[in-house]
């Protein structure tokens, strides 16, 4: 949304920033210690690299950034206005953290969570289901209703619940909207960069599922206090999050990717059993082309590094400029 895209080159090295609400100057870090240099967004994020997701923060702006996670559902007005944002300086749920994944997981439409499916009797017969989600698009309108209450049971309704006759209709509330929240482009290629944390990143681990539908991102907070890992496939979401009640250390090296990942594989592994491998539709207006991966830019015919990258089609970049001999084409734009 705002002019990056999977092949953005970012640099991936120290960073100092001076505030006077500091005692000294904040100098944010990497779990690993190390520096990757200009680096594909891409590439970024299934390394989880944390400079350059201050870099991107500072580029899109606070309250650009403050925007969208509202229009994700999160508590955003809660939230430190400062580029620590990037690293999980904020408090979530992991209710909330899980809604939020679903957006990505629907292609775009966020969807509120309920706790209940539905109510049986002794007998199974059901008594009451949740309401049926509707995508919409903003704004959204409800469908026409008989202006029953929402969510609960009429007196005839609860007269019907106790009766033995098995041929009563379950009661269940007007339809739910879902609305759209990010453009169904933006919501694949977040997809298949969340793919790649899985396939090739942090998350790796989560390919002894055996499954390639699967997408989600590791999460560690400083000291390990917080590891999380927050996943999907295009059927389940799941969020684990591993930290005391007391805030405290889990101890050096528990990040997500080892704390977090197992549990979440211990849950998904199970309950993805039988269900079938799935990928997201390709929406409309997804280019696919060939790029240098030095560059992130288009790449020409005789490239031989040049690797798939995917654009919204405004998006593509521009070509690459000729190589001298033996020699790689630099970076036009580094953050």
């Amino acid at each position: 949304e705002n002019g990056f895209t999977p092949a953005s080159i970012i640099n991936d090295a120290p960073v100092v920033f001076d505030d006077d609400k500091l005692e000294t100057a904040w100098r944010p870090t990497g779990a690993s210690g190390k520096f990757y240099g200009p680096t594909r967004m891409r590439e970024a994020l299934y390394r989880s690299l944390n400079l350059v997701s201050i870099r991107i923060l500072r580029q899109v702006g606070i309250s650009q950034a403050m925007g969208t996670l509202k229009r994700f559902g999160l508590p955003a007005d809660t939230f430190q206005r400062d580029l620590s944002l990037a690293l999980g300086s904020a408090s979530v749920t992991p209710m909330d953290i899980a809604s939020a994944y679903s957006i990505f997981a629907n292609g775009g439409y966020r969807v509120t969570p309920w706790s209940i499916v539905q109510i049986e009797k002794d007998n199974g017969d059901v008594l009451w289901k949740a309401p049926e989600v509707v995508f919409c698009e903003s704004p959204c309108r409800p469908p026409q209703t008989d202006n029953a209450p929402q969510g609960g049971m009429t007196e005839v309704d609860t007269a019907n619940s106790d009766s033995d006759d098995s041929t009563t209709q379950p009661r269940q509330p007007p339809p739910v909207m879902a609305p759209r929240v990010i453009d169904a482009r933006i919501a694949w290629l977040m997809n298949s960069i969340l793919q790649d944390v899985v396939r090739r990143g942090t998350g790796h681990q989560a390919n002894g599922l055996g499954r390639r539908d699967l997408a989600g991102k590791t999460g560690t907070t400083n000291d390990q206090v917080d590891a999380w890992f927050s996943g999907y496939s295009p059927d389940l979401v799941a969020t684990v999050w591993v930290g005391f009640d007391n805030p405290a250390s889990l101890g050096w090296g528990e990040y997500g990717g080892k704390a977090a990942l197992p549990i979440w594989m211990d849950y998904m592994g199970p309950a993805l059993e039988g269900v079938p491998d799935r990928q997201l539709e390709q929406p409309s207006g997804i280019a696919t082309v060939r790029i240098d991966p030095d560059s992130g830019l288009l790449a020409r015919p005789e490239n031989p590094d040049a690797i798939r990258e995917y654009f919204i089609q405004s998006q593509v970049p521009d070509m690459e400029p000729a190589r001298g001999p033996g020699g790689h084409s630099a970076p036009e734009q580094i953050f």
